[in-house]
């Protein structure tokens, strides 16, 4: 989050997206090639090419956010997307849940709605004298 949110300070987000996707293939080829190479069929072709398609517009759209607003508005929306990547997982791919993606699931559902609630909540310490005051 915080890299991304420097990142579009500085460089227009084609830019930014460029720089991030070219470093995290970069990153992922030698553990990719280490697997072997899958055969290739048009359908994994088509399939690559889409999914690069819509991974790449949806990053260029987390990119332009950043620039046009701060981290902590945009930070449940990220979260939300683990979220869905596990859903989707579990749906369309038969992926089987382990316990720690489950409290990993439950840890950020909670944080969502503690932060979505806490907004709605008076402020702790209001009203106490300055020395008990939570810093």
């Amino acid at each position: 989050l915080a890299a991304t949110r420097g990142a579009t300070t500085r460089t227009d987000p084609l830019s930014t997206l460029a720089a991030q996707c070219l470093l995290g293939a970069a990153l992922l080829a030698p553990f990719a090639l280490a697997q072997g190479t899958p055969r290739i069929t048009p359908e994994l072709v088509t399939g690559a090419l889409a999914l690069g398609a819509i991974s790449a517009l949806c990053h260029f759209l987390t990119v332009a956010a950043y620039q046009r607003a701060e981290a902590t508005v945009l930070a449940p929306f990220l979260y939300f997307n683990m979220i869905t990547a596990m859903a989707a997982g579990y749906f369309w791919f038969g992926e089987t849940l382990s316990p720690a993606s489950l409290i990993g699931l439950g840890g950020i559902a909670a944080g969502g709605l503690v932060t979505l609630l806490g907004a709605r909540l008076p402020a702790v310490g209001r009203g106490l004298p300055a020395r008990l005051r939570f810093a």
